[in-house]
């Protein structure tokens, strides 16, 4: 059951607590739970309300509760912290980038006509990971490539868009631990945020920076709220050298296995994975 209060009044959400009915117990969705500091105009709450109800479906809040953990000193000048977040459940990434990267613009469409350009330094890529679409099923064996030796070669397809190719390549560590490949592109909800202000200017706010290959390394054993996953790179405050997708001709070395994006036909994306013999 979901129940949403007025969003000009009240933001966030919640996944907690059970309403009762004759046929039994039910999970409650709670958006707009928290009252705002005074009213204003209408917000849009679905992302908060996937967020939500993905919770009641079984997903962990990826980003961390504690803020400390993702704690960035001050930015040198002319640059500022970027944070990228990659699904619904909040994987996030910071990185240092010129302060008019143009990566980060966006365009203003004004009611009357005008145009004007601002940078963002937050950017939002929802499509859900593929490992959140396996944890719900919504991936088949198929679809998943689950690599145990130590030479492979992966086609990935877009996680947006696998049809019946390959979303998600997997590989298992020790104990609770798996390094997930998976090929992101400008496509369905990582093409951008489009967002209207209160006076009626839109405009599109950054997505998926750069097409590429995510690499990220998650722990089964680790609780929500407590970095269950981290962009492979993250040096463990949550920090990146730079938007953290591999291109073609670029590669990560994570537990000993080394992850190469060999081509890019635009569609797939190639992967190879050397692991130690």
């Amino acid at each position: 059951m979901m129940v949403v209060m007025p969003s000009t009044h009240f933001g966030g959400g919640n996944a907690t607590g059970t309403a009762y009915s004759e046929e039994g117990s039910i999970a409650t969705t709670r958006v707009n739970t928290f009252p705002r500091d005074s009213g204003g105009t209408q917000e849009d709450w679905g992302l908060t309300a996937a967020h939500e109800i993905f919770h009641n479906l079984g997903l962990l809040d990826i980003y961390p509760y504690d803020s400390s953990a993702h704690e960035t000193p001050s930015a040198p000048f002319g640059q500022e912290w970027v944070t990228a977040e990659f699904g619904t459940m909040g994987l996030q990434a910071h990185f240092l980038a010129s302060d008019r990267d143009r990566r980060l613009a966006h365009e203003w469409r004004q009611p009357f006509g005008g145009r004007s350009t601002t940078y963002t330094y937050y950017a939002e890529a929802r499509e859900m990971l593929s490992w959140s679409r396996w944890q719900l099923g919504w991936l088949d064996a198929a679809q998943v490539s689950c690599v145990t030796e130590s030479q492979a070669t992966v086609d990935l397809r877009p996680v947006a868009e696998p049809a019946g190719g390959t979303a998600m390549a997997a590989i298992p560590l020790w104990g609770n631990e798996l390094i997930v490949i998976e090929s992101r592109r400008r496509i369905n909800h990582d093409t951008g945020v489009p967002y209207e202000d209160q006076n009626g200017y839109e405009t599109t706010l950054p997505g998926l920076l750069e097409e590429g290959v995510l690499v990220y390394l998650l722990d089964a054993g680790v609780g929500s709220g407590d970095l269950p996953m981290k962009v492979v790179g993250d040096t463990g405050n949550g920090q990146v050298s730079d938007f953290p997708v591999l291109g073609r001709g670029e590669s990560v070395t994570v537990r000993g296995y080394t992850i190469t994006v060999v081509s890019d036909t635009g569609d797939i994306h190639t992967v190879q994975i050397s692991g130690q013999d």
